[in-house]
């Protein structure tokens, strides 16, 4: 969702990307009897699925070489020249582990990056159990290896490349790591790698380059398996592991959890805002406040969910029915762990530009992931209509 808006400029409502998880009824069931997996895959959308225009696309039809290398949303981008497309993740298969089986299907190229056969060599044999850093450390060197044959070989004017190691790492061990220390020095030669890149291309002095993340970091000191108050509350039953009966469910995106009514009666609804509400005031479950749907309308979210948990501070949700406990203690520790889903509101992810014409600096202040596309769409000096602004971060006489 957060690279949907990036791209587009446009919120959820707009670009129509709004389902985080890609999960059929049949196997949020199973999940939810099982109590062994989360509630949902990790989707990976396609540039079919996206609606309105990219900033890729607008540089693309002003005759631009675009490359994308492992971003999100361009796969199958007709308007990505040089595309190395994100491989489609699941839930036995994340992001770093589907190299393998993907990997022929995933380098269809047009046209072909010269940098490919050794990237192949790099990852073959590329396992993932469970968190890798070599697979992730494989990935990286994919993108990198591409973005560098984009710049050195086929002068592209717009490059989107993805790291997915530091992603990783700050997800599953923490940003306070040694892990993630080792990680952060890779990630800052990947960069040194672009910028050597462009200067041997002789393009370094009309670049612009900018750092993002679509996440934050919070120390979370207590997991709650939030279905587990729909479960005790009726709106779901299980006969033995097999559910029967789903009028209410949510799913996690770590700080907050998205509510699915299936069953739209007023008594269903009435009952649920009366538990969740009763949750809230009680500082019970972890809730800190809940989003209702104006709320969600506010935020131009899109309706696919029809209400939303906000965690408290140290607190995370999870997926599954848990039948041993409704929340679970993490051993203390001062590890600061990415997670998503904070209230946009009040909270920013990480964004920071440099280059020719770029503030030096300069605190660019409130922004919003829908700033990012027409303010890189000015960096490129094309007009990019969007819900989004142009930040505030250029000189005077540009």
């Amino acid at each position: 969702i957060v690279h949907s808006s990036v791209l587009t400029g446009n919120y959820p409502k707009e670009h129509g990307v709004w389902r985080v998880f890609d999960t059929s009824q049949a196997e949020s069931l199973t999940d939810l009897g099982t109590c062994t997996a989360p509630l949902a895959t990790h989707q990976v959308a396609l540039r079919s699925q996206l609606s309105g225009y990219t900033f890729l696309d607008a540089a693309w039809t002003r005759g631009m070489v675009t490359s994308s290398c492992g971003w999100e949303l361009t796969q199958g981008d007709p308007h990505a020249l040089y595309n190395l497309p994100d491989l489609s993740a699941s839930r036995e298969r994340s992001l770093p582990g589907c190299v393998t089986r993907e990997l022929a299907s995933g380098f269809g190229l047009r046209p072909t990056l010269r940098a490919v056969p050794r990237m192949i060599s790099a990852c073959s044999g590329l396992s993932y159990g469970g968190a890798s850093l070599g697979g992730a450390a494989a990935l990286d060197e994919m993108f990198i290896s591409a973005a560098e044959s984009a710049i050195l070989e086929h002068q592209a004017n717009v490059i989107l490349v993805q790291q997915s190691g530091y992603d990783m790492v700050s997800h599953c061990w923490g940003i306070q790591t040694p892990e993630s220390d080792s990680i952060l020095d890779r990630l800052k030669t990947n960069l040194e790698r672009l910028i050597l890149a462009a200067q041997k291309a002789g393009t370094y002095d009309d670049t612009v380059f900018a750092v993002m993340s679509d996440h934050l970091m919070f120390k979370v000191e207590t997991y709650v398996y939030l279905n587990n108050l729909f479960l005790q509350e009726g709106f779901i039953q299980k006969d033995d592991e097999k559910i029967t009966k789903l009028d209410v469910y949510g799913e996690t995106l770590g700080r907050s959890f998205l509510v699915h009514v299936n069953d739209r009666t007023r008594s269903t609804i009435s009952r649920l805002l009366t538990s969740l509400n009763s949750a809230v005031d009680q500082g019970a479950w972890g809730i800190e406040k809940l989003l209702l749907p104006s709320d969600l309308d506010e935020l131009r979210a899109g309706n696919f969910y029809d209400l939303a948990c906000i965690a408290k501070p140290g607190v995370a949700f999870m997926n599954e029915l848990n039948p041993n406990c409704d929340m679970r203690k993490v051993k203390p520790d001062d590890y600061l762990k990415a997670h998503h889903g904070h209230d946009p509101r009040g909270n920013c992810t990480a964004f920071a530009i440099w280059g020719p014409g770029i503030k030096k600096g300069y605190d660019i202040g409130n922004m919003n992931v829908v700033d990012i596309a027409p303010t890189l769409a000015k960096v490129l000096g094309i007009d990019f209509p969007c819900s989004g602004k142009v930040l505030d971060v250029f000189e005077d006489d540009c």
